[in-house]
């Protein structure tokens, strides 16, 4: 004899199934049915009890569930949701392999035999009848940032996490610019192939270097991927960017540095300039360090370190970052010259640049003095003429590691 616990459980010969009892005005939907019952496979009442909880939100929601209003995707997806499989709209069926075609019906008819006058909603869901809608590339950003935070590395300032996903957005973007606004769900390696072609060909206009092109066709790859994997997976598109090569033509070469003559020429014009001292005491300060406009700008009045046998700065995390470039970019500098009497000059740092986007106005307000001098470079190129001068001198290469805070070789 079955004995009951509460609505949903029972027990019958010591093996506990789900009981569910079907409202009255739904029994004819069910053949005339008035109880759902399910085996839960499990001896154990505790197990038992967990397995139940699914089952009645699941057959709540199916009897709970409206056939009016609007036929939508989403509700044909729930409503195959409460009925017990995933729903493939026909598409899907067209795109797949035939054991999926067999396995993805088998879940929808196993599911038919539970209803025997489903309604409208439950019809559209065993039978495919709702297409996915379209997805723009111009939504594609938007959707792969939402479900994919972790792409930004977490403790990123708000700045540098803007910046990472700028990269994104820019990409993606600039193929609809080049490429019009389709849909991702109906990209073909034609189109991608098409596309690279496009970007081929500025390369070779001089518009920029094949890395950066690359870069184009990589962001929109990797934000393609993630929304289709995580989104669409019953669709079981075709990558299109599968067998798609990156483009590479070695043209990349190493960011310029300043000569000595460009340097002291440089000077000359900021002296004479009529710039704030902020900005000369950066590019003084940079001229002698090789630090970068990120390092110098958040530096507070404890990072400048005058009181001290050796004069220097402090180029770490504190209150205005959370980190630098990489492990091993904190480090201490230390400042003569030119570089010590600006930083004399500013002891509490850079309060005009130390905000977001502060590195970004250095580089564009330095650049209307080094653009005088030499157009093809800018305030990074400090940074490479340090790096230049210690390689020609007899430094060892660890001295040099721990003054321009290089990545170290593995």
């Amino acid at each position: 004899m079955a004995r009951p616990y509460g609505n949903y459980l029972q027990e019958r010969k010591g093996w506990y199934q789900f009981r569910f009892t079907i409202p009255k005005d739904q029994r004819a939907r069910f053949g005339g049915k008035e109880q759902i019952r399910k085996s839960l496979e499990t001896r154990d009442k505790r197990q038992a009890l967990i397995k139940i909880g699914p089952l009645v939100e699941q057959y709540t929601a199916m009897f709970r569930a409206s056939d009016t209003g609007e036929l939508t995707i989403d509700r044909v997806k729930d409503t195959a949701g409460y009925l017990g499989f995933t729903y493939h709209p026909a598409q899907a069926f067209q795109t797949a392999a035939i054991h999926e075609s067999i396995a993805m019906l088998s879940q929808a008819l196993t599911a038919r035999e539970l209803v025997a006058k489903p309604n409208v909603i439950e019809r559209a869901a065993f039978g495919g009848a709702v297409e996915i809608p379209a997805l723009p590339v111009s939504k594609l950003y938007a959707r792969f940032k939402e479900i994919d935070p972790g792409r930004v590395k977490p403790g990123k300032s708000p700045e540098k996490a803007r910046k990472a996903w700028k990269r994104y957005e820019t990409k993606i973007n600039e193929f609809v610019k080049v490429m019009g606004d389709l849909d991702c769900l109906k990209l073909t390696r034609k189109t991608i192939l098409e596309y690279r072609i496009k970007l081929i060909e500025r390369v070779h206009h001089g518009e920029f270097k094949s890395a950066a092109a690359n870069e184009f066709l990589e962001k929109i790859r990797t934000a393609w991927r993630k929304v289709i994997d995580h989104d669409y997976e019953e669709l079981n598109l075709t990558d299109p960017f599968d067998k798609v090569e990156g483009i590479d033509f070695k043209d990349g070469g190493k960011r310029v540095d300043f000569t000595e003559a460009e340097v002291k020429e440089i000077r000359l014009k900021l002296e004479a300039s009529d710039v704030n001292d902020e900005l000369k005491a950066l590019m003084l300060i940079a001229q002698n360090t090789g630090a970068g406009a990120d390092e110098l700008v958040y530096m507070t009045a404890e990072d400048i370190v005058l009181d001290h046998g050796v004069p220097h700065i402090k180029l770490r995390p504190n209150i205005h970052r959370t980190e630098l470039k990489n492990g091993n970019r904190p480090r201490n500098i230390p400042l003569i010259g030119a570089a010590l009497e600006a930083a004399r000059r500013h002891p509490n740092g850079f309060p005009r640049y130390c905000k977001p986007y502060g590195p970004d106005y250095v580089s564009e307000e330095s650049a209307t003095i080094i653009k005088q001098v030499c157009p093809d470079k800018s305030f990074g190129s400090y940074r490479h003429r340090i790096v230049t001068l210690m390689r020609n001198s007899d430094c060892k290469d660890q001295f040099q590691n721990a003054v321009m805070g290089h990545q170290l070789p593995a």
